[in-house]
């Protein structure tokens, strides 16, 4: 006998011919719902014994896909943008793009499922239309594919240079680990360039400052890069032992990359970069405490 969660009872035949191994198949059930159920048994002599218990039925299968909408492209630049979107239930994110329609490009968040997406596509060129559609997939294996046909186009080059408002010129340095670090390998995250010396007491001055801010932001967000000028390298493994800094310190030795930025007026001098490597600061002379850094910070934030 098998019971719905409404009262309502149905049982099946009794089994003439006495058995020790018994199946009873159970249909017409409905899905997702608990039901209750008691099985009776009888042996040749009309002795009878019944057991109770409960079950819940699988959920029905989804064979629906998800819907897509409100799509828009926003921070378009010479090298990115970011396509956002909103789906009817929880599906997973890929963004599928490319210099004409046949998408040779791909960025995607893997298995995780939201309702909410946000791709953000770096590395492409400067004005250049881009085509791209989108791909959800739901928990059940449902996708959809973009139906209309979209594209942006990205801004013209932003010119290379020191000053605010133009791209950082790039750079790759070793570190005082013998590492090479470019600075491109940091695209996507906002990063501070500090330019200082051992000899130079103001720089040494406002470390701690700068060090505070690496403690209380995330390595996922933000980097900051010292820039040892025309010192010895070890100077700065000794400075940096004794203090046990934690933020990148680069070598230039030669001072070329101080020449880049325009760094022969004087040091410390302390360039903040977008996400985009634009150069959005430049501060000349030392901080004097935390929060200087951390409102250029929070204001490149909230471009």
């Amino acid at each position: 006998m098998v019971c719905d969660p409404e009262g309502v009872c149905t049982s099946t035949e009794l089994q003439a011919t006495p058995v020790a191994n018994h199946s009873i198949t159970l249909t017409g059930l409905q899905p997702n719902t608990t039901y209750h159920y008691t099985v009776i048994v009888q042996d040749a002599s009309g002795n009878e014994t019944s057991v109770e218990g409960e079950l819940t039925t699988l959920a029905s299968s989804d064979t629906t896909p998800p819907a897509i909408s409100g799509v828009s492209v926003s921070n378009i630049s010479d090298s990115g943008a970011t396509i956002t979107w909103i789906t009817d239930e929880p599906t997973t994110c890929q963004v599928s793009y490319g210099t004409s329609d046949d998408y040779s490009l791909t960025v995607s968040s893997g298995s995780e499922l939201a309702t909410s997406h946000s791709a953000v596509l770096t590395g492409l060129e400067p004005d250049t239309t881009y085509h791209f559609t989108i791909i959800s997939k739901d928990a059940s294996g449902n996708e959809t594919t973009l139906a209309e046909h979209q594209t942006f186009k990205t801004q013209p080059a932003i010119p290379v240079g020191y000053q605010v408002g133009y791209r950082a010129p790039d750079f790759t340095l070793k570190d005082i680990d013998g590492n090479d670090i470019a600075l491109s390998d940091f695209r996507g995250k906002i990063v501070i360039i500090n330019f200082w010396a051992t000899w130079c007491e103001p720089c040494l001055k406002e470390m701690p400052y700068i060090q505070a801010v690496r403690d209380n932001r995330s390595s996922d967000e933000l980097v900051i890069l010292a820039i040892h000028v025309k010192d010895g390298i070890a100077n700065a493994q000794s400075w940096m032992e004794d203090k046990d800094y934690t933020f990148h310190v680069l070598l230039d030795s030669t001072g070329t990359v101080g020449d880049a930025y325009n760094v022969n007026t004087g040091i410390p001098k302390t360039f903040f970069l977008d996400a985009e490597g634009i150069i959005r600061e430049v501060r000349n002379t030392a901080f004097s405490n935390q929060s200087q850094i951390e409102a250029i910070l929070d204001s490149i934030q909230a471009m």
